[in-house]
């Protein structure tokens, strides 16, 4: 009996030990309020000690989220809160140095400075480096961006998130429709709310297809930077350059440098086999205008080409720098160019427009031109002129000239104002209006018409030229007399 009572007071004594080492935990005596939960008092309750391996059930309770605040590599503050389904702290050695290892199972979330980093597993390694995998989704809703990737890699420190395995951005505005980027591998720099994409990259947007090596996206400038040769791919045509720009929340595009645009072929141009007389240029319809219309198939070379799709029903095409626009047997060069409309309703050359159409063997330039799809109407400003080339030539047969001349499709007018001169052969025309009307085959001359010969000139109230006929009628108060040699 004495052995008994030594081993028995010899297993107390251990039991205390191993409480107050904190091994076993002591039940404290039962009260009169616990045996009665109706007793207890609920803001004198006291709440257990947290475990010191919590298994977080609830993600939403603010005791089952880790909080801390650090200092990245800058100087910077960083504020990160991590949580999860499930919670795992452990010391584990990483080439033979311990490590402190969080691992983060069922929604695990990183908060890193108010940008959410979600995937079902997240395992970080010495609270600064953490691999996401299973499927990856990062969402920064101060700059309406989300990524989706297989797998990312965190690092606290360096404030990025290393993206692999068939990364997107989807990139959100106010008023237009979001922008998608994949690429081989984007840094998500959360810092500087800065992306960069490397290899493959591919942008999807407004219709257009943009593919290039490289590119920079800056959140607080809203706009994605592709160095590197990029090229664009929609609306029917093929746009390269060296570099290209594009803005999100203005929804503009800019390429610069070595401008190449190329435009499917949608239609057929059949060319008149013989050469051009005046009546057959302004009978060929809207096949006039396609010496001078950009929206048509071709190549289009230039220093720096913007797309301005902002505004949907206008939208805006600028064109600059040694602009060229070329197709089989039309030429057309000017300083700039301007497109308006989703469909090229209006193209403007504001600096001057030379054009070659040896379809129609034309040759038009211009100070200004204008031509406005919706009412089928072209003008030339500026000193225009219209000069008639001999077929497979660039030999001048004839013109047409004056302060302003203007083509519509729709009255089939052709009318010449101010100044007018209808050279051909070896007669021109001179007056203040010439007006051709296809129905009744003639060009009218008016406003002190005349006809001008060597150094005299013959005047009359109306002149009515026949093109085809090279006719000329001289009509009412005939005057003046022809000088000779």
């Amino acid at each position: 009996m004495k052995r008994v009572a030594i081993i028995v007071a010899f297993l107390i004594s251990l039991s205390a030990s191993a409480c107050r080492a904190g091994f076993i935990r002591q039940n404290p005596p039962v009260t009169e309020e616990q045996t009665n939960p109706q007793k207890i008092d609920p803001q004198t309750e006291e709440k257990p000690e947290p475990q010191v391996e919590p298994k977080i059930e609830n993600v939403n309770n603010p005791e089952n989220i880790i909080e801390e605040k650090t200092q990245d590599s800058s100087g910077r503050l960083v504020r990160v809160q991590i949580y999860g389904d499930e919670l795992i702290r452990e010391e584990v050695e990483v080439n033979g140095i311990p490590v402190k290892r969080t691992t983060l199972r069922g929604n695990a979330v990183v908060l890193h400075n108010g940008v959410r980093i979600q995937a079902p597993l997240i395992v970080i390694e010495g609270g600064v480096r953490g691999a996401c995998t299973g499927g990856v989704v990062i969402a920064d809703p101060a700059n309406g961006m989300s990524i989706y990737a297989e797998r990312g890699d965190y690092d606290r420190q360096a404030q990025t998130v290393i993206l692999s395995g068939f990364p997107r951005m989807v990139s959100e505005g106010k008023g237009r429709k979001p922008a998608v980027l994949t690429s081989g591998r984007m840094v998500r720099k959360m810092a500087d709310s800065v992306s960069v994409l490397e290899g493959d990259v591919r942008i999807a947007t407004e219709g257009w297809t943009i593919v290039g090596e490289n590119a920079v996206f800056a959140d607080k400038d809203k706009k994605i930077d592709l160095p590197g040769d990029p090229m664009i791919f929609g609306n029917g045509q093929f746009i390269t350059g060296n570099t290209l720009s594009y803005f999100t929340e203005e929804r503009k595009l800019v390429l610069h440098g070595d401008i190449v645009n190329i435009r499917r072929e949608d239609r057929s141009i059949v060319a008149d086999k013989k050469p051009p007389t005046l009546e057959q240029y302004v009978r060929s319809g809207e096949r006039d205008n396609g010496g001078l219309d950009i929206s048509g198939p071709g190549t289009l070379t230039a220093d720096e080409i913007t797309h301005d799709f902002k505004d949907k029903e206008n939208v805006k095409t600028i064109v600059r720098g040694n602009v060229l626009f070329t197709r089989e047997g039309l030429r057309i060069a000017a300083p700039s160019l301007e497109s308006i409309g989703s469909s090229a309703t209006h193209l403007i050359a504001r600096e001057g427009v030379d054009s070659t159409d040896h379809k129609q063997n034309l040759h038009i330039t211009a100070g200004k031109m204008v031509y406005e799809r919706a009412s089928r109407m072209l003008k030339l400003e500026q000193d225009p002129k219209i000069e008639f080339l001999k077929k497979d030539s660039v030999e001048v047969t004839g013109s047409l000239s004056g302060a302003l001349i203007e083509r519509n499709f729709e009255t089939k007018q052709t009318i010449a104002r101010g100044n007018v001169r209808l050279v051909q052969s070896d007669v021109t025309a001179v007056g203040q209006k010439a007006v051709f009307q296809e129905d009744t085959g003639a060009v009218v001359i008016e406003g002190e018409p005349g006809i001008e010969q060597e150094k005299g000139i013959i005047r009359c109230e109306k002149i009515v030229y026949y093109p085809e006929k090279k006719r000329l009628l001289l009509m009412n108060r005939i005057r003046g007399s022809l000088a000779k040699d």
